[in-house]
């Protein structure tokens, strides 16, 4: 609920939506009423009701993509509750994240490709998930395909502050791909 809160402090009107509904639970102490917070289940109904098609000017998401198989189908349903000229924004792993992840083995395992990895798994103390690596080209094709055209690309670099404070040791190469893409 960060992020909502955040946004909502500064007079937006936000909605939030989380698949864990313990999440959704520690986000409601964080953010103020008037914010919309949906569980899966909720965000799912509305969408199959209609009520959110064409409701936002801005959705936003932050390493979901990459730990879904079908985008494609994802994509089309958050394109779909956009408004016309409304804006995506997210963010998912670079290539040359996941390359330098694998050479020094640090979370990321099991690829079909140390060179151009599409497809392994993230191990989180043990527990394996699927992971889905796309380029800035994939995502580029399949906006376009959705009518929309590309407003960002970018690479942020890891800040001093968080290297010093959570004492990285991992891939220093850009942890973030952030794309964003307006609908026609």
């Amino acid at each position: 609920g960060r992020f909502c809160k955040a946004l909502h402090k500064k007079s937006y009107k936000v909605s939030g939506m989380d698949r864990s509904s313990k999440m959704i639970q520690v986000s409601k102490k964080n953010v103020s009423n008037t914010v919309t917070l949906y569980t899966e289940k909720s965000f799912d109904e509305a969408i199959k009701s209609k009520r959110l098609y064409r409701k936002f000017d801005v959705i936003t998401s932050m390493h979901v993509f990459e730990w879904n198989e079908n985008i494609e189908e994802i994509a089309s349903t958050l394109i779909a509750l956009l408004k016309s000229n409304g804006i995506i924004l997210f963010a998912v792993f670079p290539k040359k994240h996941i390359i330098d992840s694998l050479a020094i083995k640090d979370l990321f395992e099991d690829f079909d490709s140390s060179e151009n990895p599409t497809y392994g798994y993230a191990n989180f103390d043990g527990i394996k998930v699927p992971v889905f690596i796309r380029d800035a080209h994939f995502f580029d094709s399949l906006f376009y395909s959705l009518n929309c055209e590309k407003v960002l690309e970018f690479y942020p670099p890891y800040s001093k502050s968080f290297i010093k404070n959570y004492n990285w040791k991992g891939s220093l190469y850009p942890e973030m791909m952030i794309l964003a893409y307006r609908k026609s």
